[in-house]
């Protein structure tokens, strides 16, 4: 059941990416990290490897100092404010 949970996450992140909502993205991947590592859950190879470039790109286009601020802000999060954050809607 956590992977799912963790791989609709992941989706979300990249949704706000692909939507230019760099902070978005990079909270939501930030909770993915903490969400993973609390039920030691391991991404397949081909996963991690779409997840690094993805995270890469996010964090190149929004800048080191403010990816990591929401990265923080992000792992700092509950799984039901995980949830309910990427639920919402986000104004432009």
């Amino acid at each position: 059941m956590a992977r799912p949970i963790a791989h609709s996450l992941m989706n979300f992140a990249g949704l706000a990416k692909a939507q230019l909502l760099g902070r978005r993205a990079a909270r939501l991947w930030g909770a993915v990290d903490s969400t993973t590592a609390s039920l030691a859950l391991v991404l397949l190879p081909t996963e991690q490897k779409n997840h690094e470039s993805e995270v890469a790109e996010a964090r190149d286009t929004l800048g080191e100092e403010a990816f990591d601020t929401a990265w923080q802000e992000g792992k700092a999060m509950t799984l039901e404010q995980t949830v309910a954050y990427a639920l919402q809607d986000e104004p432009l």
